[in-house]
């Protein structure tokens, strides 16, 4: 998620929405798929078997639309497990019927499997991921009820619901996935409050993969660059607050302090230097701030420590990569 201002972020958001919801082209392809590979979902093994191969189709729909918000392999794996068991389980339990009631019955229990399975493939930064997992089954079975209502030839038995279905899923899932995600408050209010995070001198309440110190333009870039990739970020100013998701710390202190440097670093994987004092300042503050947060994350003292990037790096990558 991109941290801007209130207007802009809406804008971003509905983009995001739009792009999840143009997903549901996925669903009647993964349907055709299925239908050719396991014929009518009329047995536990053609049923298993449709679940898997829609599965497969709908989670790579799914991971291309988030724009790299999900990871390919831990989403598009999930989504063929959760979805080869879940329609195994709903249609067996209703006898692979295709009355309105048995269609509903299925879709929550399929649901219900994929929307547990999918959870555990969210990023790490998700806050609300039980969002996710509750909506699934209620909006699964929702998708089977407009399939049937609009007329579609359900008795064919197929392994997904059709094209109106699916849009309705997509539409009111993306709005799920945006309460789920984390950060999803920051585009509703803007601004965190200050004083959220930890404090100069309080214990920290995690400890991230990342450490980025600066919360300007630069190390927001930065954090937005690593939680499209699912990482855990911790950001570092002076004043412990700033314009980030809420599933984010931020640790307010003196980045010229070599034991805070060395306490707000500890067991991190990297960190980025991108704090930039005013201009008329840089020939006092500049040399300190360049040397001393590298130096601190460099000391024996400080151990896990791997790698780190100044504020002129033209891109974010793991460490030892």
């Amino acid at each position: 998620m991109t941290v801007m201002e209130p207007s802009t972020s809406s804008r971003h958001a509905f983009v995001s929405w739009l792009i999840w919801t143009a997903g549901f082209v996925s669903f009647p392809i993964a349907g055709v798929a299925a239908g050719l590979i396991a014929g009518r979902v009329d047995d536990p093994v053609a049923a298993l078997v449709a679940g898997l191969v829609t599965g497969a189709v709908i989670g790579v729909g799914q991971w291309l639309v988030s724009r790299g918000r999900l990871r390919p392999v831990r989403w598009i794996l999930a989504t063929v497990v959760g979805m080869g068991l879940g329609l195994l389980l709903g249609a067996s339990v209703v006898g692979f019927g295709t009355s309105l009631a048995d269609l509903v019955v299925m879709g929550a229990l399929t649901g219900l499997l994929l929307g547990v399975a999918q959870t555990l493939a969210l990023p790490a930064a998700t806050r609300y991921r039980w969002v996710w997992a509750a909506a699934v089954p209620l909006l699964w079975a929702l998708g089977w009820t407009v399939t049937t209502l609009v007329g579609v030839a359900v008795e064919e038995q197929f392994s997904v619901f059709g094209a109106a279905g699916a849009v309705t899923f997509s539409a009111l899932s993306g709005r799920a996935a945006e309460c789920a995600a984390a950060g999803s408050r920051l585009q509703r209010d803007g601004r965190r409050r200050p004083g959220r995070r930890q404090n100069e001198g309080q214990r920290m309440t995690s400890t991230p993969r990342h450490v980025i110190f600066g919360t300007g333009a630069i190390g927001l870039a930065t954090l937005d660059a690593l939680l499209r990739r699912g990482e855990t970020v911790r950001m570092v100013n002076r004043s412990g607050s700033a314009r980030v998701p809420e599933a984010v710390e931020v640790v307010g202190g003196d980045a010229a302090d070599p034991q805070f440097t060395i306490d707000v670093t500890r067991g991190a994987r990297v960190v980025y230097q991108t704090l930039n004092p005013p201009y008329e300042r840089w020939v006092e503050e500049f040399p300190a701030l360049q040397a001393g947060v590298p130096r601190r994350c460099r000391s024996p003292r400080t151990p896990g420590w791997s790698a780190w990037r100044t504020s002129t790096c033209t891109g974010v990558r793991r460490a030892g990569h």
